[in-house]
């Protein structure tokens, strides 16, 4: 019982860990990426959470990718508006 806690709970570590490593490479690599692959880094989050802890640690890091993507990278930064469509369209297809 305690070891399948564990389990689950290492699961969802790699969930929250993931999008959180992202952002922090994308802010010291800022000068390597465009504006337009903002949330695609967050694709390989997504895939990695999802592939060690299975369909409900996905979501939980695509969630968490979308709105750290949405509050640190796109304009204006530090809020949840989107002003660009095509910064809202992006978003949608990443969900």
């Amino acid at each position: 019982m305690i070891q399948h806690l564990r389990e689950r709970a290492l699961h969802y570590l790699v969930a929250i860990t993931a999008p959180t490593i992202v952002v922090v490479i994308h802010f010291v690599a800022s000068g390597l990426f465009g504006d337009d692959i903002q949330l695609t880094l967050f694709v390989a989050a997504v895939m990695l959470a999802a592939f060690y802890g299975g369909w409900k640690p996905g979501v939980v890091a695509t969630l968490l990718s979308a709105f750290a993507g949405v509050y640190f990278l796109i304009e204006p930064r530090k809020s949840f508006y989107i002003e660009q469509v095509s910064d809202r369209t992006r978003l949608v297809v990443f969900l």
